[in-house]
């Protein structure tokens, strides 16, 4: 053990890299799942192809999302488009990117790990836990603007850990400008502002009123720090400040009723669940004991004048700040998509990674009668979380490899070329250009009231159900079980009363179409059964019964 132990430390440097080349491994692969077609919405992805396309702007047409990571995978889409790239390869470079951002943030954890007093096993324990993640393996797979806010957030852990332990205020305002870029990639990432600003006081708490004109330039620097950083991501914000923001406002706000019902939980309660589908039972388990653990180290060790102590104290401190502000977004919505999560998991990993170290040495230094076969214990527990943690992994690697529409589209592909078809929203890929017509079954999802007004003023139809198939009456129809999974929710039924009856018949074998075949896909039962939000719908595909 000891060989081992001089091995890591002499090449310790080489440490973070293998955890980069390690997950960047591990994950790529999955990111040519569904190309050259698109199986997945990727909403900001699509924003890059129309202003290449048409001439979209980011900033003055779209206010959903904040722009950084559209200016982002612009840069890539352009660097693709000079090599004589495709656009399936603008989708595969984009989801690299992703898959960059989330090596990077394994070989972060590593480093908070060891800057908060964890030995080169505990950082390596972190890195482990946060390559097996079932939500890391899913996110970074996906261009997503999730991802970037988790990067981002991460970077400001390290530079607010830099901070307080050396007092060098270049690294706070470093943490000030990477918050404003989180905050450029969504709008989750508003909170994290106050994060800096805690952690300044706290570390200069007994400076305050003796320089206090400092301490408020500090953080007015700060805080143009934060605006700059927003700006590089998000440059209309800067150059056109009152038009922008007088948008973008009404469009954070109509975000909070997003798919809100009735029956909808607040996140102080209805937030656990989804957190155990993210992280996994096991390692929610270890997290819950590592948090109480970490605010009593926190408490008793807050006045230690020990140096070491001190550090690693301070890296606590920043580590619950983040983690706190970070969810808290999440305690107060009502809408918790998993990967909603996603900044959270590097600190849930680096937190259970030095419990472990903590029972190991408290073990250890109260020489228990069975102290050595109590670590020994403490280990192959370990072994069995992170066991645990990568077989969810490759159920998520199998629901990849295996998308139910993968094989849907190769039956789809050998229907009669000259049929008329209609799809639902997660249709298999299908040749366009095959069929004498193509085009989406017209459903629509509202996610708040005032886009019923601007569809109406495009004069769009939608939400017809039975009465407006039976007027087009195309010869096939596909469905997917994201779309019709949704109308089983008692209030987006009663909003889409048309839709909800035509769906519930149609499964019913009760209209003009007949089931002619199946798709689906089942992980073994072997495997952990997890749920993510884009993988693997069930597809069914009707056919118009002749004569009706």
């Amino acid at each position: 053990m000891e060989k081992v132990s001089d091995f890591l430390n002499k090449y310790e440097k080489y440490i973070p890299i293998l955890l980069v080349v390690v997950f960047f491994a591990v994950t790529a692969p999955g990111t040519s799942w569904g190309l050259p077609t698109r199986l997945h919405p990727h909403e900001v992805v699509k924003y890059v192809f129309a202003h290449l396309n048409q001439g979209y702007q980011f900033d003055t047409e779209q206010f959903l999302y904040p722009s950084l990571p559209k200016y982002v995978m612009l840069g890539v889409a352009n660097v693709v488009l000079w090599f004589k790239g495709t656009n399936a390869d603008i989708y595969l470079a984009a989801r690299l990117t992703s898959v960059l951002l989330g090596s990077l943030m394994v070989a972060f954890s590593y480093h908070l790990t060891r800057k908060a007093g964890g030995s080169i096993f505990t950082a390596l324990l972190a890195g482990i836990l946060m390559i097996t993640n079932n939500q890391m393996a899913e996110d970074s797979r996906f261009a997503h603007n999730d991802i970037y806010l988790a990067f981002f957030t991460t970077l400001v852990a390290v530079f607010l850990v830099h901070y307080v332990q050396t007092h060098r205020r270049g690294w706070l305002y470093l943490a000030f400008l990477a918050v404003g870029m989180g905050i450029s990639s969504k709008y989750n990432g508003i909170p994290l502002v106050a994060a800096p600003m805690l952690v300044f006081l706290y570390a200069e708490w007994r400076n305050l009123r003796r320089d206090f004109l400092r301490a408020a330039e500090t953080v007015f620097i700060g805080l143009v720090l934060t605006v700059l950083g927003y700006g590089i991501g998000t440059p209309r914000a800067l150059l056109a400040t009152s038009w922008y923001f007088k948008r973008m406002i009404p469009a954070f706000l109509n975000s909070n009723t997003y798919e809100l019902s009735p029956d909808s939980v607040i996140g102080l309660v209805g937030q656990w669940g989804t957190l155990i589908e993210v992280i996994g039972l096991p390692v929610f388990i270890l997290f819950m004991a590592a948090f109480v653990a970490a605010v009593v180290r926190l408490v008793r060790q807050t006045r230690s004048k020990e140096t070491e102590a001190r550090s690693s104290v301070d890296a606590l401190l920043v580590f619950l700040i983040i983690l706190l502000i970070v969810d808290f977004p999440l305690l107060i919505s009502f809408l918790r998509r998993q990967r909603y999560f996603l900044p959270l998991v590097p600190f849930v990993m680096v937190l259970s990674a030095l419990f472990v170290q903590w029972v190991y040495r408290w073990v250890e230094a109260k020489q228990f009668p069975r102290a050595r076969a109590l670590q020994r214990e403490i280990v192959v527990l370990c072994v069995l979380v992170v066991g645990y943690s990568m077989l969810r992994v490759v159920s998520v690697d199998l629901l990849f490899f295996n998308d139910a529409r993968l094989p849907a589209s190769e039956y789809v592909a050998n229907l009669p070329q000259d049929a008329i078809i209609e799809y639902t929203l997660y249709p298999p890929p299908i040749d366009r250009k095959y069929f004498t017509a193509e085009k989406p079954y017209p459903i629509h999802f509202f996610k708040w009231d005032e886009e019923r007004e601007v569809l109406a003023e495009q004069g769009v139809e939608y939400n017809f159900g039975e009465a407006g198939i039976e007027k087009r009456k195309p010869q096939y129809f596909i469905i997917d079980s994201f779309t019709y999974d949704r109308l089983e929710d008692d209030f987006i039924c009663q909003g889409h009363l048309n839709e909800c009856e035509f769906f519930n018949r149609l499964l019913a074998g009760e209209t003009n179409y007949e089931l002619i075949e199946v798709f689906e896909y089942r992980l073994p039962w072997y495997l952990p059964e997890i749920a993510p939000y884009f993988l693997n719908p069930d597809i069914r595909i009707y056919q118009r019964i002749p004569g009706k």
